[in-house]
């Protein structure tokens, strides 16, 4: 892992709606950054196009931290965390970092990072679970997708990494089905009373359905309808940003990808922002050295008149 050194304790606070952004390459090299990212880095433009993108990293960041974004990003999820970054003079600048892949024809190309501002909590909560993860093997925490999550193999399965939501439903409804299945063979193949068990059975039968109910709303509904209150504000043109509810699952990405498209749409807006102001102010200068030059030519039309005159008269007198 790269080391940026030296570093010191000075930080340098993002202003408020105000995003950085850059875009990469597939290998990480920097192939665009906007003029905010040149202020707050420190570093020249033609320090940072072309140079690999750690070029910013600070050495207190866990190297799990990029691990887990690389095998994010490969995947084709959305990577957002909490970010130190080191400036060139050595200082740091916090980060909430959105960065997702960039596709065309279906196909990963780049990728595109936009930073904002954090809250302090959000500095403090970061500055505490990097303190964990920077254990090593001796912590329990780690990232997934950017967000902290115990180590387990439990907890890997419970986040859906590696079975989708139609899997997990069925996999719930799989006890209820069984049962069913062997009460209506019962019933159609033998005069026989229904084994007692089947009675216990149909007790947890309904036990997992309140269960299924619960996981559900929890990992469908509530995210699908957050999703649904998003894409209408986007509709509406409300970018302003908001703190998104942790989901896993389906619900939770489609989240998480309609609030990585909201700060994308702020960071365009803000990049075109600056270019009409910087080309409105072009066209300022440009105009006012056109008076100006406008004016020395009148001038010197008019020096030029009574230098004219002169001479005839001087001509009439000879």
């Amino acid at each position: 892992m790269r080391k940026n050194l030296p570093v010191n304790d000075s930080e340098y606070v993002l202003q408020d709606d105000r995003p950085i952004v850059s875009k990469t390459d597939l290998k990480g090299r920097i192939t665009y950054i906007n003029p905010y990212f040149v202020e707050v880095s420190g570093f020249d433009e033609d320090e940072l196009m072309g140079a690999p993108h750690n070029i910013v990293r600070h050495p207190d960041m866990p190297e799990a931290a990029f691990g887990d974004l690389w095998q994010t990003l490969k995947a084709g999820e959305i990577w957002s965390a909490p970010v130190k970054n080191r400036r060139k003079d050595g200082g740091y600048y916090w980060v909430i970092a959105h960065v997702t892949p960039i596709t065309e024809g279906g196909r990963i190309v780049g990728y595109m990072s936009v930073r904002t501002k954090p809250t302090r909590q959000q500095i403090h909560a970061a500055i505490a679970a990097y303190a964990e993860i920077n254990k090593g093997s001796q912590s329990t925490m780690t990232l997934a997708q950017g967000r902290l999550v115990r180590k387990s193999t439990l907890s890997a399965l419970l986040r859906g990494g590696r079975l989708s939501m139609r899997v997990r439903i069925a996999l719930a409804s799989l006890p209820q089905v069984v049962v069913a299945a062997f009460a209506l063979l019962h019933l159609l193949l033998t005069t026989t009373a229904m084994p007692e068990w089947l009675s216990y059975a149909a007790v947890v039968g309904g036990m997992l359905n309140i269960v299924l109910y619960a996981y559900l709303d929890r990992g469908v509904v509530r995210p699908m309808g957050d999703a649904t209150d998003l894409a209408k504000s986007l509709a509406g043109g409300d970018l302003t940003q908001r703190a998104l509810p942790q989901c896993d699952g389906e619900g939770g990405r489609l989240l998480r990808a309609l609030g990585q498209m909201q700060v994308n749409l702020l960071a365009a807006i803000g990049d075109i922002r600056e270019n009409v102001t910087t080309i409105n102010q072009a066209t300022s200068e440009i105009a006012a050295g056109n008076a100006n030059l406008s004016a020395r030519t009148e001038t010197q039309a008019a020096s030029l008149e009574e230098t004219a005159s002169s001479m005839e008269q001087f001509a009439a007198t000879v």
